[in-house]
């Protein structure tokens, strides 16, 4: 929680999100890019991405960067929302009317 909280304040968003899926995704993209060390730990990629944030060559203009909705979908899309459950789905379209 507090690296998220620092790599937030970083990138200039209210909230990141930053689990598993993220942590793999990063390590997906840097094995494409050849790195295959000591990088691909979980300590240095936290430290890298508090790097690169803090030398703003993290881009945070993204649709999804600091979404709360991308996460609300992906819920829904995951099964751990009801999908037909009105409130669920109410909630999610309010966020995205909220961001934009």
């Amino acid at each position: 929680e507090t690296v998220a909280m620092s790599l937030a304040h970083s990138m200039g968003c209210g909230m990141l999100i930053l689990d598993d899926q993220v942590i793999n995704s990063v390590r997906a993209k840097m094995l494409n890019h050849g790195v295959k060390d000591e990088r691909l730990k979980p300590a240095a990629l936290l430290r890298g991405l508090l790097n690169a944030a803090r030398t703003g060559r993290i881009d945070a203009s993204g649709k999804s960067s600091g979404s709360i909705s991308s996460c609300m979908e992906r819920d829904l899309s995951m099964g751990l929302d009801d999908p037909f459950d009105e409130r669920a789905t109410s909630s999610l379209d309010d966020m995205k009317a909220w961001e934009d």
